[in-house]
């Protein structure tokens, strides 16, 4: 039979190994190659969940959770291209932190959809650098609707590329301040636009 001391130790091994594994299975898998865009019936469930990632930090204020850190960039683009964007980063930080009234307009509302402009299939050691050939855009109007049925709107523009582990942006250049009624919501032309599931129309 085994002593208390034992046991206790045994049992306190397996929590701990079930608390890592639950952990685990909650981190977003960290991305490896740039991907070309799948089939639309696939690639809409992913660009909805970045649109999502997005959305949330717009409303916390923080546009790196979104961004491709040095080790995803070092796996996604050829060293030059790695170095070089690194470099770009340092001198142009981009729109990293937004004002305190944005994020407030953003987190007041919920998200509702990403529509994505000027999209194209990059290859390997073109413009950007790539390691593989991938599908890049370079801007998404995010549209939020808030909680009296309004809808507002902003645009986000830089390069986001598709991985194997999903969407995410090589870099950040502009960031739009959220708008009640944005024009665009009617004129804006989507190449590729996604909801959450079952949304309500806006």
């Amino acid at each position: 039979m085994m002593a208390p001391r034992r046991r206790f130790a045994a049992a306190l091994q397996f929590a701990i190994a079930v608390l890592c594994a639950a952990c685990g299975a909650s981190s977003p898998r960290a991305p490896s190659t740039p991907t070309p865009l799948p089939q639309l019936d696939a690639a809409r469930p992913e660009l909805a969940a970045f649109g999502q990632r997005l959305y949330r930090a717009l409303a916390r204020g923080r546009l790196e959770e979104v961004t491709f850190d040095a080790v995803a960039l070092d796996r996604l683009l050829l060293p030059a291209a790695g170095r070089r964007a690194l470099a770009m980063r340092a001198q142009v930080p981009g729109p990293r932190r937004l004002p305190p009234d944005e994020t407030a307009v953003w987190a007041r509302a919920r998200y509702a959809e990403i529509c994505v402009q000027q999209g194209r299939a990059e290859p390997r050691d073109g413009t950007l650098g790539l390691r593989a050939p991938g599908f890049v855009f370079e801007r998404a109007l995010i549209v939020g609707r808030e909680p009296g049925g309004g809808a507002l709107a902003g645009w986000v523009e830089g390069a986001f590329l598709h991985t194997d582990a999903g969407f995410g942006a090589l870099s950040l250049e502009r960031v739009e301040a959220p708008r009640r009624d944005h024009a665009d919501l009617q004129l804006a032309v989507c190449e590729l636009r996604a909801r959450p599931p079952d949304p309500k129309p806006l």
